[in-house]
């Protein structure tokens, strides 16, 4: 499925030129702050813990991003971005109906795999960067729109009732964001597969155009 066009992405300074080396240097680390911040917050995790944590010293850290905030971003654009290939990545079928399961189920899966990052996201936005915080915001545009626009062909094919496609796109995110988020008020009592199967029932019921199967 494709990709909404968003405005042009905030760049993270580097001093090194090798785009190859600064995405495998900055891959260690975002992994080595992520689990930092996890566990102490952003404001309570130094930058020198981060350069302890990745084994580098200072000067190397700074040769790849400019400010703690940098980091940040890095790892929910790394999360967010993720999400985001994943729904690009379902195949568009001839139904409409059948194209959305199928990123629906995606979006969740994923978001399960990648629900601490989710987490990290919603705790520490307010901690980014203003143009950091936008393009956080335009990404997740980005999902919505993707979803939103398979809706709109499968009202155009008579698949799907004539309902507000980004307003449900918008809660098929927030249902899929919810199992990161809330997963603990049902532990023990629903699993990721349980929790896809009820919420894909929330999700069709309503939007499938009568005579049409939701299956």
């Amino acid at each position: 499925m494709s990709r909404m066009v968003l405005a042009p992405r905030p760049r993270v300074h580097s001093r090194v030129a090798n785009a190859e080396l600064v995405a495998e240097r900055r891959s260690a680390l975002t992994s080595a702050a992520r689990e930092l911040f996890l566990r102490q917050g952003f404001h309570k995790t130094s930058i020198r813990e981060i350069a302890a944590a990745v084994g580098w010293q200072m000067g190397t850290l700074y040769l790849y991003i400019s400010c703690k905030e940098d980091v940040l971003h890095l790892i929910i654009r790394e999360s967010m971005d993720g999400l985001t290939r994943s729904l690009e990545a379902v195949p568009q079928q001839a139904s409409a109906l059948l194209t959305l399961r199928e990123a629906v189920a995606t979006l969740f899966r994923s978001v399960h795999d990648e629900r601490a990052a989710v987490k990290l996201c919603y705790r520490e936005s307010d901690s980014l960067l203003p143009e950091h915080l936008e393009d956080l915001k335009q990404t997740e545009l980005g999902e919505r729109g993707i979803l939103a626009n398979v809706i709109r062909r499968g009202i155009d094919q008579g698949e799907f009732r004539a309902v507000d496609a980004d307003l449900f796109a918008h809660n098929i995110v927030m249902m899929a964001h919810s199992w990161a988020l809330k997963r603990w008020a049902l532990r023990g009592k629903f699993s990721l597969d349980d929790y896809l199967a009820g919420q894909l029932e929330f999700i069709f019921r309503p939007l499938v155009a009568s005579g049409q199967a939701a299956s």
